[in-house]
């Protein structure tokens, strides 16, 4: 979370650190911020697979803000987990259109072949799994976050 001091001086005295200080202090923790961003990406794809998709991640650091490995191809019958395991951000796994009421799940599924559906709100530490009856591409978006990328697809194939 953003974090900021006061310094609070006398009038007319030094302030504890000029402004180039504070220039080089910002610049060291947002290198440090990206390095701990890159190693969360990297652990969430480690934990991804074709049948487990990670919905975005963050460590109390760094957040990753997308589905890793939004990609994925399976057979007919096989299932995916979509899984949230970040400490505070919520997604929603939404496949075809919004639904009106994003924060409740609709459709069905155990026995998804296309059209809508939608987890609804998936919190951190929950799971959405989806078993395809289908071939095909389903596209698929968080509805909270898809303006920054969060999207993804699963080739379902016989």
């Amino acid at each position: 979370m953003m974090k900021g001091t006061v310094h609070v001086r006398e009038q007319g005295t030094d302030y504890p650190y000029n402004q180039g200080d504070y220039n080089r202090q910002s610049r060291e923790q947002a290198r440090s911020i990206i390095r701990d961003g890159q190693r969360l990406d990297a652990s969430l794809a480690e934990q991804a697979s074709n049948h487990k998709v990670m919905a975005g991640g963050d460590d109390g650091v760094a957040m990753v803000m997308r589905f890793v490995q939004p990609s994925v191809t399976v057979h007919v019958g096989e299932k995916v987990d979509f899984v949230n395991n970040g400490m505070g951000a919520p997604h929603t796994v939404t496949f075809g259109n919004e639904p009106k009421n994003i924060f409740a799940p609709s459709g069905d599924p155990w026995h998804f072949s296309g059209g809508d559906l939608s987890s609804g709100i998936l919190l951190p530490g929950h799971t959405f799994t989806v078993k395809f009856q289908a071939t095909g591409t389903f596209k698929y978006i968080c509805a909270l976050h898809d303006y920054m990328g969060m999207v993804g697809e699963v080739h379902v194939v016989d």
